[in-house]
C-alpha cells in the first residue's frame, strides 16, 4: 500500500503482466499507460447499495472495498431484486446509504434498501 500523495507506479502491474504472458496468448496493450489513481473506501469497508435517500428511482452499488470485480455479479443481482420489489436472493440487513441505516444492524419493515454487511460475512463476524 502506498500513501495517498505517492507517486504513481506501475512495479505491481508490470510483475503480473509478465506472469500473464507467459500463461496467456495476449495482444499489446490497448493503452501505453494503465490507469492508476485513488481508489477510495467508505470507512466501514462496507458498500453502499440500496435506494438513494433523496432521489426517486436512483440507487446506489458502490465502494467495494477494492472487491467490486469479486461482488459484482451479485450486487447487480440484489440491486435488480430490489429495484423490482423481489425479495432479495441473498440474506441481507435491510439498511441503506445513510449513515444512520448503515449503523442499524435490523430495523422493521420490508427491505427496501440492502446493506451487504452479511453479504460480506459481517453478521457471522458480530454473532457470539
Amino acid at each position: 500500500m502506498a500513501l495517498r500523495d505517492a507517486p504513481k507506479t506501475s512495479v505491481q502491474l508490470d510483475t503480473v503482466e509478465l506472469i500473464a504472458r507467459g500463461l496467456f496468448p495476449l495482444e499489446q496493450r490497448l493503452n501505453d499507460e494503465p490507469w492508476m489513481g485513488r481508489r477510495p473506501c467508505t470507512p466501514d469497508m462496507m458498500p453502499i447499495i440500496g435506494a438513494a435517500p433523496k432521489h426517486d428511482d436512483l440507487w446506489f452499488a458502490f465502494g467495494h472495498a477494492h472487491h467490486g470485480l469479486t461482488l459484482g455479479a451479485i450486487t447487480g443481482r440484489l440491486i435488480a431484486e430490489l429495484v423490482t420489489g423481489e425479495p432479495p436472493s441473498s440474506i441481507c440487513n435491510p439498511s441503506g446509504p445513510t449513515d444512520s441505516e448503515r449503523d442499524a444492524s435490523t430495523r422493521s419493515g420490508s427491505p427496501a434498501r440492502a446493506n451487504s454487511r452479511t453479504l460480506l460475512g459481517e453478521s457471522q463476524k458480530s454473532q457470539p
